[in-house]
Protein backbone atom coordinates (compact mmCIF):
# COMPACT_ATOMS: atom_id res chain seq x y z
CA UNK A 1 0.00 0.00 0.00
CA UNK A 2 1.48 3.23 -1.26
CA UNK A 3 1.47 5.90 2.26
CA UNK A 4 0.56 9.37 1.92
CA UNK A 5 -1.83 12.21 1.91
CA UNK A 6 -2.72 12.77 -2.31
CA UNK A 7 -4.40 15.97 -3.14
CA UNK A 8 -6.89 15.48 -5.49
CA UNK A 9 -8.85 18.14 -7.42
CA UNK A 10 -12.36 19.30 -6.30
CA UNK A 11 -13.74 18.89 -9.30
CA UNK A 12 -13.28 15.51 -8.92
CA UNK A 13 -15.90 15.55 -6.47
CA UNK A 14 -18.46 16.72 -9.35
CA UNK A 15 -17.37 14.06 -11.48
CA UNK A 16 -18.77 11.12 -9.72
CA UNK A 17 -15.31 9.98 -7.95
CA UNK A 18 -17.08 11.21 -4.59
CA UNK A 19 -20.16 9.35 -2.83
CA UNK A 20 -23.52 12.03 -2.55
CA UNK A 21 -22.43 13.44 0.99
CA UNK A 22 -19.29 14.88 -0.33
CA UNK A 23 -20.86 16.18 -3.50
CA UNK A 24 -23.62 17.86 -0.59
CA UNK A 25 -21.29 19.37 1.36
CA UNK A 26 -18.81 20.79 -1.35
CA UNK A 27 -22.74 22.36 -2.91
CA UNK A 28 -23.48 23.67 0.62
CA UNK A 29 -20.13 24.98 0.35
CA UNK A 30 -21.16 26.64 -2.52
CA UNK A 31 -24.23 28.23 -2.22
CA UNK A 32 -23.81 29.85 1.68
CA UNK A 33 -20.02 31.11 0.11
CA UNK A 34 -18.70 29.50 2.81
CA UNK A 35 -20.69 30.45 5.54
CA UNK A 36 -21.90 28.18 7.84
CA UNK A 37 -25.25 27.71 8.08
CA UNK A 38 -28.69 25.40 9.04
CA UNK A 39 -27.68 23.72 4.95
CA UNK A 40 -25.20 21.29 6.93
CA UNK A 41 -27.57 19.96 9.68
CA UNK A 42 -28.82 16.54 7.26
CA UNK A 43 -24.67 16.19 7.08
CA UNK A 44 -23.94 16.74 10.93
CA UNK A 45 -23.66 12.92 12.04
CA UNK A 46 -21.17 12.18 9.59
CA UNK A 47 -18.84 15.49 9.64
CA UNK A 48 -16.57 15.88 11.63
CA UNK A 49 -16.07 20.50 12.83
CA UNK A 50 -12.61 21.71 13.23
CA UNK A 51 -11.33 25.00 14.94
CA UNK A 52 -10.41 26.93 11.63
CA UNK A 53 -8.10 28.93 13.48
CA UNK A 54 -4.40 28.30 11.47
CA UNK A 55 -1.87 26.43 13.59
CA UNK A 56 1.25 25.90 12.41
CA UNK A 57 2.30 23.34 15.22
CA UNK A 58 -0.93 20.84 15.03
CA UNK A 59 -3.72 19.52 13.56
CA UNK A 60 -6.72 21.63 14.18
CA UNK A 61 -8.71 21.21 16.98
CA UNK A 62 -11.61 19.19 16.70
CA UNK A 63 -14.58 20.66 18.05
CA UNK A 64 -17.18 17.90 17.41
CA UNK A 65 -17.79 14.36 15.46
CA UNK A 66 -20.85 12.99 14.20
CA UNK A 67 -21.68 9.68 15.32
CA UNK A 68 -21.42 8.38 12.10
CA UNK A 69 -18.24 10.42 11.00
CA UNK A 70 -15.65 7.48 9.74
CA UNK A 71 -13.33 8.22 12.44
CA UNK A 72 -16.13 7.68 14.85
CA UNK A 73 -17.09 4.58 13.18
CA UNK A 74 -13.75 3.32 13.50
CA UNK A 75 -12.70 4.15 16.66
CA UNK A 76 -15.61 4.32 18.87
CA UNK A 77 -17.77 7.51 19.82
CA UNK A 78 -14.84 8.32 22.55
CA UNK A 79 -11.92 9.25 20.47
CA UNK A 80 -13.18 12.71 19.85
CA UNK A 81 -13.47 13.64 23.62
CA UNK A 82 -9.65 13.21 23.81
CA UNK A 83 -8.16 13.22 20.47
CA UNK A 84 -4.79 15.02 21.56
CA UNK A 85 -4.17 12.14 24.35
CA UNK A 86 -3.40 8.97 22.70
CA UNK A 87 -6.30 8.37 19.99
CA UNK A 88 -4.50 9.92 17.14
CA UNK A 89 -0.52 9.35 17.22
CA UNK A 90 1.69 12.24 16.45
CA UNK A 91 2.58 10.66 13.04
CA UNK A 92 -0.70 10.65 11.60
CA UNK A 93 -1.78 13.54 12.62
CA UNK A 94 1.09 15.11 10.99
CA UNK A 95 0.44 14.00 7.92
CA UNK A 96 -2.90 14.68 7.54
CA UNK A 97 -2.77 18.66 8.46
CA UNK A 98 -1.44 19.72 5.42
CA UNK A 99 -4.83 19.79 3.66
CA UNK A 100 -6.08 21.48 7.12
CA UNK A 101 -3.66 24.38 6.49
CA UNK A 102 -4.36 24.77 2.57
CA UNK A 103 -8.19 24.69 3.22
CA UNK A 104 -7.17 27.70 6.04
CA UNK A 105 -4.80 29.69 4.27
CA UNK A 106 -6.50 29.51 0.88
CA UNK A 107 -10.23 29.68 1.88
CA UNK A 108 -10.99 26.97 -0.23
CA UNK A 109 -11.92 23.02 -0.27
CA UNK A 110 -9.54 20.40 -0.33
CA UNK A 111 -9.95 16.80 -1.62
CA UNK A 112 -7.76 14.13 -1.41
CA UNK A 113 -7.09 10.54 -0.35
CA UNK A 114 -5.56 9.25 2.87
CA UNK A 115 -3.17 5.75 2.55
CA UNK A 116 -1.75 5.22 5.90
CA UNK A 117 -1.71 3.25 9.58
CA UNK A 118 -3.15 4.71 12.01
CA UNK A 119 -1.19 3.55 15.60
CA UNK A 120 -4.73 4.05 17.87
CA UNK A 121 -5.60 2.45 21.08
CA UNK A 122 -2.42 -0.18 20.96
CA UNK A 123 -3.54 -1.16 17.63
CA UNK A 124 -2.59 -0.34 13.93
CA UNK A 125 -4.86 0.34 11.47
CA UNK A 126 -4.44 0.59 7.60
CA UNK A 127 -6.41 3.26 6.48
CA UNK A 128 -7.33 4.21 2.76
CA UNK A 129 -9.96 6.92 2.76
CA UNK A 130 -11.04 10.18 1.00
CA UNK A 131 -11.80 13.70 2.61
CA UNK A 132 -12.95 16.60 1.70
CA UNK A 133 -12.20 19.81 3.82
CA UNK A 134 -14.10 22.90 3.33
CA UNK A 135 -13.70 26.07 5.30
CA UNK A 136 -16.66 27.90 6.94
CA UNK A 137 -17.45 30.69 9.24
CA UNK A 138 -20.15 32.58 11.05
CA UNK A 139 -21.98 35.54 10.67
CA UNK A 140 -19.59 36.98 12.97
CA UNK A 141 -16.45 36.03 11.19
CA UNK A 142 -15.35 32.89 13.37
CA UNK A 143 -13.46 30.19 11.34
CA UNK A 144 -14.44 26.36 11.43
CA UNK A 145 -13.46 23.26 9.31
CA UNK A 146 -15.91 21.10 8.44
CA UNK A 147 -14.47 17.69 7.33
CA UNK A 148 -16.37 14.92 5.81
CA UNK A 149 -14.28 11.14 5.60
CA UNK A 150 -15.57 7.93 3.34
CA UNK A 151 -13.93 4.47 2.68
CA UNK A 152 -12.11 4.63 -0.77
CA UNK A 153 -12.28 2.61 -3.34
CA UNK A 154 -10.09 1.10 -5.52
CA UNK A 155 -11.23 2.68 -8.64
CA UNK A 156 -10.14 6.11 -8.51
CA UNK A 157 -6.32 6.59 -10.39
CA UNK A 158 -3.75 7.78 -8.12
CA UNK A 159 -0.60 8.89 -9.71
CA UNK A 160 2.60 7.60 -7.12
CA UNK A 161 4.36 10.98 -6.49
CA UNK A 162 5.13 12.57 -3.09
CA UNK A 163 2.56 13.22 -0.27
CA UNK A 164 1.40 16.27 0.90
CA UNK A 165 2.62 17.85 4.18
CA UNK A 166 6.08 15.31 4.95
CA UNK A 167 7.22 16.04 8.31
CA UNK A 168 9.96 14.46 9.74
CA UNK A 169 10.06 12.11 13.13
CA UNK A 170 10.88 14.41 15.74
CA UNK A 171 14.55 12.57 16.18
CA UNK A 172 15.91 14.25 12.60
CA UNK A 173 14.20 17.32 13.85
CA UNK A 174 15.97 17.96 17.15
CA UNK A 175 19.16 16.82 14.66
CA UNK A 176 18.38 20.24 12.36
CA UNK A 177 17.58 22.44 15.82
CA UNK A 178 14.29 22.77 14.73
CA UNK A 179 11.71 22.35 17.40
CA UNK A 180 7.76 21.14 17.03
CA UNK A 181 6.35 18.57 15.37
CA UNK A 182 6.73 19.93 11.97
CA UNK A 183 9.88 21.63 9.79
CA UNK A 184 9.51 24.93 8.26
CA UNK A 185 9.71 23.43 4.70
CA UNK A 186 6.10 21.82 5.17
CA UNK A 187 4.42 25.59 5.54
CA UNK A 188 3.60 27.67 2.94
CA UNK A 189 6.07 30.49 2.49
CA UNK A 190 3.33 33.25 3.18
CA UNK A 191 2.91 31.20 6.71
CA UNK A 192 6.50 31.51 8.18
CA UNK A 193 7.08 33.57 11.02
Amino acid sequence: MTEGVFTLDVSAVDSGFANDEARQLIECWRRSNGLLNDSLLPLSRRLIMLNGNYNQHDAPEILFAGNDALASRILGDGWARHPETGTMDTDYRCLISEAYRVAILQRRPVFDLVSTTLHAQGRSIHLRYHRVIVPLETMQGAPFLGCYSFPAGTDLPVAPGKPDGVCLPRQQQRKRGQAGPFVAADFPSHARA
